[in-house]
């Protein structure tokens, strides 16, 4: 994750202090505090790891799409439609990639708003606003993924019938 992802995770625009910072990590960790929101646990590794990133930041100034300081919300609508569904999910930066028995679900990850990555043989979500840029035609592969962005692994739980 960069400084820019993290800002936008945190949900800030423009010029921002420290403080702001600070505010802003208080709001998202309210909002997304795992006792009120049923994804909250997962949103809340993503949020601690972007305020740790930009926490000593004295003023960072950030352009983006309005619509975009809503991604967390975003990102738990997206994650609380295939959440249950058994399939390893982890979000590195702003996107989330979904691997696992995804075959049986394709048409709930469909109407989630995912995405099938044919190179990577994978699902993945991201904020309209926020498409890849193209480099010089490769391909990233997970690992360079993982280690430029970071991740966050979505913990899926396993329901057993008793007997």
């Amino acid at each position: 994750m960069n400084k820019y992802d993290a800002l936008l995770i945190l949900g800030l625009t423009g010029k921002v202090s420290n403080n702001d910072i600070k505010l802003a990590y208080r709001r998202k960790a309210a909002e997304f505090h795992p006792d009120r929101n049923p994804t909250g646990a997962e949103i809340m590794k993503m949020i601690n790891a972007a305020y740790e990133l930009v926490q000593n930041e004295d003023q960072i100034e950030v352009f983006a799409n309005a619509t975009m300081a809503q991604y967390p919300a975003e990102l738990s609508a997206a994650l609380m439609a295939i959440k249950g569904l058994g399939l390893f999910i982890e979000v590195c930066g702003l996107w989330v990639w979904v691997s696992g028995e995804t075959k049986l679900h394709k048409d709930n990850l469909k109407s989630a708003g995912y995405h099938w990555s044919n190179p990577k043989k994978m699902w993945y979500y991201r904020p309209e606003q926020h498409k890849s840029k193209k480099h010089d035609g490769t391909t990233w592969s997970m690992d360079k993924i993982r280690e430029s962005f970071g991740t966050v692994k979505v913990e899926e739980q396993t329901h057993y019938l008793a007997a």
